[in-house]
């Protein structure tokens, strides 16, 4: 695989997460990137990803050479951030990835109650054959875990690079209220493409130029979460279409799911009376 792949992967995340990325190959008897956000001299965490025998995808992930300040704060994290964490880590498959404290390997359940003072920490995804035949598909599938990986650790920590907490007004990039991709990321995976509404699904109604595309519905407004509030992907954020989502939004606090249904459930039945 060419060096400009290197460039692919940093694009992929640098748009989804809004932040810079550092990603370099490394020239080795293996296939093998180092990843890290960019600027942070050393002192948050590194992903390196190993192709082996062209079979084998390794990713892992570690605070980097200096990330002392990183590992505390990670090792801090609430409950709501720790219980994101565990839907990705679900979402890449359990068999399929390791989460190591202190050298002991944890297991879903004990992560959300761990309150032991970690002093290594390490995610480590392994899957093979993780490809077929084709380039793109395998091009494609190592990006793809690249990103899972990448939005399982930034789960866990309210460090800036993190695009901030959901709500918290920021000042760095700009004066508004920040939408976690994090939390959009683990939404529309669980939750899928269609409306939660209406059921549209944009890819069946447009082809290709509709895959993937959805608005994300924060249930309780940004302007209305106090600072420090942790969103629950799955409780708090819903797919809806832009049509719905503009109608949810037509009063303060908005409307919910279920009355938005019932509106056009009354709507259609009144017409067709």
């Amino acid at each position: 695989m060419n060096n400009n792949f290197s460039n692919v992967i940093k694009n992929e995340l640098e748009k989804y997460y809004h932040i810079d990325f550092d990603v370099v190959k490394v020239f080795d008897q293996n296939e093998k990137y180092q990843i890290k956000p960019k600027d942070t001299f050393n002192n948050t965490f590194i992903i390196n990803v190993i192709v082996r025998d062209e079979t084998r995808l390794i990713i892992t992930c570690e605070p980097d050479q200096y990330g002392n300040d990183f590992l505390e704060n990670i090792n801090y994290s609430e409950k709501g951030l720790r219980k994101t964490f565990i839907d990705y880590w679900k979402q890449l498959g359990e068999n399929n990835l390791k989460v190591t404290i202190n050298d002991v390997d944890i297991l879903p359940n004990d992560f959300i109650s761990d309150n032991q003072k970690w002093n290594k920490f390490s995610i480590r995804y392994s899957k093979a054959p993780f490809y077929e035949d084709d380039y793109n598909e395998k091009v494609q599938n190592i990006v793809d875990s690249v990103s899972w990986v990448c939005g399982m650790i930034l789960s866990i920590t309210n460090y800036s690079i993190s695009g901030y907490e959901e709500g918290s007004l920021t000042t760095v990039i700009s004066k508004k209220y920040e939408r976690n991709p994090v939390n959009r990321k683990i939404c529309l995976a669980i939750k899928g493409y269609n409306c939660s509404v209406c059921g549209m699904n944009f890819e069946d109604s447009y082809g290709a130029i509709g895959k993937d595309f959805i608005h994300v519905h924060h249930a309780v407004p940004l302007h209305l979460m106090e600072e420090g509030y942790i969103v629950d992907p799955i409780k708090d954020l819903f797919p809806v279409c832009p049509n719905c989502h503009n109608m949810l939004h037509r009063i303060d606090p908005p409307y919910t799911i279920d009355q938005l249904k019932q509106i056009i459930e009354e709507n259609n039945k009144s017409n067709n009376s």
